[in-house]
């Protein structure tokens, strides 16, 4: 996904029926590069009620990642309870500082994941 600069982005989301008094547990394992080393992006988990996620979505975790022009993986982790309904989980990112555009990467040997699980 990308490239982004500035502009808080939705990078990754996935939507589902939430059962209302479970647990949900949240992994995000994501892969960031910038055109430009030293930049620094800030990801940050969110939930939504809905079909859709935005960067006004609920967060419940985040991290500043220094970014090289490799890649680098960051992983964030959220849990959350008595919602039910449709949800939509996922990723916004954003580049906090630099001049490089920041992309999220995905490749058949090392993925980007975005995990739910009830527990």
């Amino acid at each position: 996904m990308g490239p982004f600069t500035t502009t808080e982005t939705v990078v990754t989301s996935f939507t589902f029926t939430a059962v209302a008094a479970a647990r949900y547990k949240v992994t995000a394992h994501q892969h960031v590069r910038s055109s430009v080393a030293g930049d620094t992006v800030q990801l940050r988990l969110r939930r939504e009620a809905g079909a859709s996620l935005t960067i006004s979505g609920t967060q419940f975790d985040t991290t500043n990642q220094g970014c090289l022009t490799t890649n680098l993986i960051t992983v964030l982790l959220g849990t959350f309870t008595n919602v039910s309904g449709q949800i939509t989980v996922g990723v916004t990112a954003v580049r906090l500082s630099g001049t490089g555009n920041i992309t999220m990467d995905a490749f058949s040997t090392a993925s980007s994941k975005l995990i739910v699980e009830r527990c």
